[in-house]
């Protein structure tokens, strides 16, 4: 029996007698990169449009399937708060104006730490369909003419302060791009969703929101995650014995790709023998 074989049946006979417990990674933040970040508001009434925009602050919270190769991925949470105040300027000329601005503005999940997902990711891309989102911050408007008879034509009246939570939760789609490099994990969030101003008055306006929300964060590679989900496991098990060539075989082996390879080598030797499976076996019984 050659070297490599009597290396796996040591390794089958040990598996025989190891009590598996998987270690799990949880969900981890994905910092909103501002610099990179803006979201537009686009305020519509009574057939007159203006539009402000603003950086980003927040976050993400996301899981991955495979941080290296992510074919899966589960939204749990976010809060995107807008760094600067809005304010638009819709006019009819001599039959009336309107003047608004909007302070505090954020957009949140509505339902934070419930697991949404996972959702498929195909050539990096996802979409996420029916995201619950709560809007923060206060509108506070001014009207004459035109559309001062709009509003009240609809029971409000031509000057208010609203608070935006008041609004409800809104439902909409959320697509992007997820991308990992090197154990850093890219994140791109495309935001476009359209709310009535009044939903029993659907002709009275609306406010848009849309644009485009970008962040990174590095993912640790957990010590013994050999196939790279985030979590330490019997898969990780099966995919050690693909890897293991015992010593001094630093190139994989057949089945074995490079960074299931590295993830096997836990002492950082260069090749993947019954040290790496000591170590392992440390981590699947802690």
């Amino acid at each position: 029996m050659s070297r490599r074989a009597a290396t796996r049946c040591g390794v089958a006979a040990m598996l025989g007698i190891l009590t598996v417990l998987p270690v799990r990674a949880g969900p981890f933040v994905v910092p909103v990169d501002s610099a990179q970040s803006t979201l537009s508001f686009q305020l519509c009434v009574a057939g007159r449009c203006d539009t402000d925009s603003s950086p980003v602050a927040g976050y993400s919270v996301i899981a991955l399937d495979c941080v290296d190769d992510p074919t899966q991925i589960t939204l749990y949470d976010f809060s995107f708060q807008l760094t600067d105040n809005l304010s638009w300027y819709l006019s009819w000329g001599f039959l009336g104006s309107l003047s608004a601005t909007a302070t505090g503005v954020g957009l949140l999940d509505a339902q934070p730490g419930l697991a949404l997902g996972p959702t498929p990711v195909t050539a990096g891309q996802f979409t996420f369909t029916g995201v619950p989102s709560n809007a923060t911050g206060l509108l506070t408007y001014h009207a004459v003419g035109v559309p001062c008879a709009a509003l009240q034509g609809s029971g409000y009246p031509c000057d208010d302060t609203r608070d935006l939570a008041d609004e409800g939760t809104q439902y909409g789609d959320m697509n992007g791009t997820v991308s990992s490099a090197n154990r850093v994990v890219f994140l791109v969030s495309q935001i476009d969703r359209t709310t009535p101003l009044d939903p029993n008055n659907p002709g009275l306006g609306s406010l848009r929101v849309y644009g485009t929300v970008y962040g990174h964060a590095e993912v640790p590679r957990p010590l013994g995650d050999v196939d790279g989900d985030g979590d330490v496991d019997v898969t990780d098990l099966y995919w050690f014995g693909c890897c293991m060539a015992g010593p001094g075989l630093t190139i994989p082996p057949p089945n074995c790709t490079a960074y299931r390879f590295a993830g096997s080598d836990l002492d950082h030797d260069g090749d993947v023998d019954l040290v790496d499976f000591a170590a392992l076996a440390r981590q699947l019984d802690s």
